[in-house]
């Protein structure tokens, strides 16, 4: 296996083995809005790129 803890891998770790739910449920936030602001960027350049 590899040596590199993915941002999946860390979340569940923190709900789990951890049992710290307050930064595990942070963790998830903070991804979920770093996906919406990258898809929010991505829907509008494709907008842009259509006119």
């Amino acid at each position: 296996g590899g040596k590199t803890i993915l941002i999946g891998n860390l979340i569940q770790n923190q709900f789990t083995n951890s049992r710290d739910w307050p930064f595990g449920a942070a963790l998830s936030l903070a991804l979920m809005a770093v996906v919406m602001v990258l898809l929010t960027i991505l829907a509008k350049r494709s907008r842009e790129s259509l006119l």
